[in-house]
């Protein structure tokens, strides 16, 4: 993230946390207010499917995570969600 925006490589990197460093992701999640999460996760809802926010993704190491990263991403930031997953 930089300059409170994000770019499709920290939508991607989210994503790779989620299935590769679940815990990190949890303390990262952790870190942001229920009405930032809340915010986000609203921003990236808005977004058109499988619209790119920054240059993309060059060589993924994960190509499957890139497809509709915006709203795969916003997910992470659902309230509801981040509570049943850090219920665990």
């Amino acid at each position: 993230m930089d300059n409170g925006v994000f770019a499709d490589r920290d939508l991607y990197d989210l994503l790779v946390a989620a299935e590769r460093d679940q815990e990190g992701l949890r303390r990262v999640l952790a870190s942001i207010t229920v009405e930032e999460k809340a915010m986000i996760a609203s921003e990236l809802r808005a977004l058109p499917r499988n619209r790119s926010i920054s240059e993309p993704i060059r060589e993924p190491t994960y190509p499957s995570l890139v497809r509709d990263l915006a709203r795969r991403a916003g997910r992470l930031f659902d309230v509801d969600d981040w509570r049943r997953r850090t219920r665990r």
